[in-house]
């Protein structure tokens, strides 16, 4: 690799601007951290800061947030040391690691709406990092018209809000639902919630700026994990009493957030590239995540956001790890004796419903408590049913004995699973609790899936419905999202492009 020997000396420069962001994160989360110990000492009450109010929810968050912008700057030290602009990606790193946590931490609505704000300019400022390109350009494009977009109707619903019961603190918006509910003002604001909830989440019809993000560096995606695209439970909670006073506000964030879930989650198989499948399939748990505050769990969809925050910015900073992985199954298969997919099938629903039912009946469940509890049960059943067909599909010992195995490793992760979800729905209470009542029945949801299911057997006896949908859902998959590889590309094997296809299957 040929060195610019100007941009060599650029990088001390470029190593102390990534020091300093790393500095900058650690001392606003520290001073956010501490507001946050005092609240959980209160084990009932927030704790207001000035114009912020730090309870559960916002500690949870901001220690979060701050625990991982402090290993994406990190890992950014490295992968932008010879950058010469990296010491505008770390001054944006900052800026939306201290938005996301004034965001998660504000008391009023004006403050909410400020932080939310600046957040978005932040995270349009990082995508842009590399706009010199074709593909940085497009990115910063679609972010900017899909946040703008949000950021607008946050704007207009939360002017009404104001104009109708003035500046109110996020703790006593319920006292504020109650002057609209039943009105066109109250149906009005909470749509235009909704709206802003589904651009930040990138759901439907405002998806494909997640994927076009991919322009930007590696870190830029790990960091949008931090509660930034995962801001919309936080808004649901925050303002849930708005929302749930609008029943047309309810219904799209259910059908949207439903639709998004099934064509992401599809769309996620059909990419050939690493970081784009991670994209798609960010959306696809965001969409999961809001139907669970849809239907009255609010604390399993705050550890959601806490599990996939994680799980997802360690993905992407990995993506070069798993590339090498990928190649190395490639071309050194593991030869295994498998069974027809038919027995693959029957066996991996035997697993999951004895999973399932064994794992609530050890812990008891408190989350079953909630009318939408049973969602959060699908999602550990949906999860574990592909964890079991993968491990089925081939496993490193006999198939005798990798199904008691599979049985006794998913009953022992569901009952993890449940206890954990019960466990922060109890601890996280005394913030979300107004955020249970009035949500969607969860026979809205059931209708949905049932007409989804029934869409997938008709596709599975009808080619051309199956090919039509398979080219829709290959359409909106692939954004455009990295400018063509270089020539020398293709004569440098050492060059690792996380674009380098993995095996997978559309269905």
């Amino acid at each position: 690799m040929i060195i610019d020997p100007h941009e060599e000396r650029r990088s001390p420069t470029s190593s102390a601007a990534a020091a300093a962001g790393v500095l900058a994160t650690l001392f606003a989360f520290a001073i956010f951290s501490a507001g946050a110990v005092l609240s959980w000492r209160a084990l009932d009450r927030a704790t207001e800061i000035g114009p912020f109010l730090v309870d559960r929810l916002a500690g949870v968050l901001i220690v979060l947030t701050g625990f991982i912008a402090t290993v994406v700057n990190g890992f950014a030290v490295r992968n932008l040391e010879d950058d010469p602009r990296a010491r505008r990606f770390f001054a944006a790193t900052t800026l939306v690691a201290m938005g996301t946590a004034a965001t998660a931490a504000a008391g009023t609505v004006s403050a909410f709406v400020v932080a939310w704000i600046v957040t978005s300019a932040a995270v349009v400022l990082l995508i842009a990092h590399r706009d010199d390109t074709a593909a940085g350009r497009d990115a910063r494009r679609r972010t900017l018209l899909a946040l703008g977009a949000g950021d607008t109707a946050l704007v207009v619903a939360a002017a009404a809000l104001v104009a109708t019961a003035g500046d109110v603190r996020l703790d006593a918006v319920a006292d504020a639902a109650a002057t609209v509910a039943g009105t066109s003002t109250g149906w009005v604001i909470g749509l235009l919630l909704v709206v802003a909830v589904l651009a930040r989440c990138a759901q439907l019809p405002m998806p494909r700026w997640l994927p076009s993000t991919l322009a930007a560096p590696t870190p830029a995606s790990a960091l949008l994990h931090a509660g930034v695209v995962n801001a919309g439970a936080l808004l649901l909670v925050r303002f849930a009493p708005m929302v749930t006073a609008s029943t047309i506000a309810v219904v799209v964030l259910v059908a949207a957030a439903g639709a998004t879930a099934v064509v992401a989650y599809v769309a996620s198989s059909v990419r050939s590239d690493v970081k784009g499948s991670l994209a798609q399939s960010t959306s696809a748990q965001m969409g999961f995540m809001l139907l669970q505050c849809a239907v009255g769990v609010p604390g399993a969809a705050l550890l959601h956001v806490v599990g996939h925050a994680m799980y997802k910015a360690a993905a992407f900073l990995g993506t070069g790890d798993a590339v090498r992985r990928s190649m190395a199954a490639i071309h050194q298969p593991r030869p295994t004796a498998v069974p027809r997919p038919a027995v693959r099938a029957v066996a991996t629903a035997a697993v999951t419903v004895s999973a399932l039912a064994g794992s609530v009946a050890l812990t008891r469940p408190a989350v079953l408590d909630h009318p939408g509890g049973w969602l959060v049960v699908g999602f550990a059943g949906f999860t574990l049913a592909n964890a079991v067909w993968a491990w089925l599909s081939k496993p490193p010992v006999s198939f005798g004995v990798a199904m008691p195995a599979a049985g006794a490793a998913a009953t022992a992760l569901a009952a993890a699973y449940l206890a954990a979800a019960s466990a922060f729905d109890s601890f996280m209470w005394p913030a979300v609790s107004p955020a249970t009542a009035g949500w969607a029945d969860p026979s809205i949801v059931a209708s949905g899936a049932v007409v989804v299911a029934g869409f997938v057997l008709a596709a599975r006896r009808s080619p051309a419905l199956r090919a039509r949908a398979y080219s829709v859902v290959f359409q909106y998959a692939h954004v455009s999202t990295a400018a063509p590889a270089p020539a020398r590309a293709a004569t440098a094997p050492h060059i690792v492009d996380v674009r380098t296809p993995v095996l997978r299957s559309a269905w």
